[in-house]
C-alpha cells in the first residue's frame, strides 16, 4: 500500500469516526433527556394554596434556578409571618427543588452532567408534569410574580456587553404589569441608600428570550412582573436578598389588598 492510500485511509478511518461521535452524541443527548424528565420533571412541584377568597389569584414563584436559593427562603418566610384576608394565593417557592439543593441553575439529572435542561427555557415548550404543574396555575392567575437572582446591578454595569439584568423588575406588555413593577421599584428602593445598588425597572427587548416564564406570560396576555435580586455568586449577602424578597412581596401583596 502506498503513502496516497495510507493518508486516504486514515481520512476514511477520521470521517468515520467523527460520524459515529456525532450520531453518538445525538443519542446519549435524546437518551439523557428522557431519563433526566423520567427521574425529575415527572414530580410535581410543590404549591402551597391559601384560599381566603375567589380572587384575586395571585401566583409567586421562586427557585426555577436551583443557584438563585434566596427567594425559595423569603418566599417561604412571607408565609410564616403573613396572615393573609385576601385572594387565592398559590406559592411555588422551589420549583427546581433537586438543583437548589445541589445549587445548580439546571435540573440535575441522575445519569448524565453534560446535557442541561433550563426549565425556564421551556415554557410553552416541554409537554411534562413539571411544566403543565406551573402552567396550569400560571393559566388562571390575575397576576404573576416571578423571582430570580443574577449576578451584577445592573444600574452599576459598566460593561455594555452581557449586562446584568441584577437588581430590576421588568414586566408583560400591558399597562397593569408595568404600572405594578414601577411601584414595586420604588418602594424597594426607599429601603436602599447605595445609588448603585438601587433597583430599576427594566424595559429592554433586547433582554427577552423565548420559552421563559415571562415570554409565556407575555403571549397569553397575563399580567406579570419578573424580579431579579442582585446574589448569583453571593454579590450580596443572603440576609439582604432574602429581605428584599420579603419586602417586594409584601408590598405586592399590600397593593392587591391581600395584606
Amino acid at each position: 500500500m502506498n503513502h496516497k492510500n495510507n493518508i486516504k485511509l486514515h481520512k476514511d478511518y477520521i470521517l468515520v469516526f467523527i460520524v459515529v461521535l456525532l450520531l453518538t452524541l445525538i443519542i446519549a443527548k435524546k437518551h439523557y433527556l428522557n431519563l433526566q424528565l423520567d427521574g425529575f420533571t415527572n414530580k410535581t412541584p410543590q404549591f402551597i394554596n391559601i384560599k381566603k377568597s375567589e380572587y384575586p389569584i395571585i401566583t409567586v414563584v421562586c427557585g426555577v434556578h436551583g443557584n438563585e436559593y434566596a427567594p425559595p427562603i423569603g418566599c417561604e418566610e412571607f408565609i410564616k409571618e403573613n396572615n393573609f384576608k385576601k385572594g387565592n394565593l398559590f406559592f411555588l417557592p422551589r420549583v427546581n427543588e433537586e438543583g437548589l439543593k445541589m445549587k445548580n441553575r439546571y435540573l440535575p439529572s441522575k445519569s448524565n452532567i453534560i446535557f442541561k435542561y433550563d426549565i425556564n427555557r421551556k415554557f410553552g415548550k416541554d409537554n411534562n408534569d413539571l411544566m403543565n404543574t406551573i402552567t396550569n396555575i400560571v393559566d388562571k392567575s390575575d397576576f404573576v410574580i416571578d423571582f430570580h437572582e443574577a449576578y451584577r446591578f445592573y444600574v452599576s454595569e459598566k460593561s455594555p456587553f452581557n449586562k446584568s439584568m441584577g437588581s430590576t423588575i421588568s414586566a408583560s406588555l400591558n399597562d397593569y404589569s408595568i404600572n405594578i413593577a414601577n411601584y414595586l421599584v420604588n418602594d424597594i428602593n426607599k429601603t436602599i441608600t447605595n445609588p448603585d445598588k438601587k433597583f430599576a425597572y427594566l424595559d429592554d427587548k433586547s433582554y427577552d428570550i423565548p420559552y421563559t416564564l415571562r415570554d409565556y406570560c407575555n403571549k397569553k396576555n397575563i399580567n406579570y412582573n419578573l424580579v431579579e435580586i442582585t446574589g448569583i455568586n453571593d454579590a450580596q449577602p443572603l440576609d439582604i436578598r432574602v429581605t428584599q424578597t420579603k419586602r417586594i412581596l409584601t408590598a405586592l401583596f399590600k397593593h392587591l389588598g391581600s395584606l
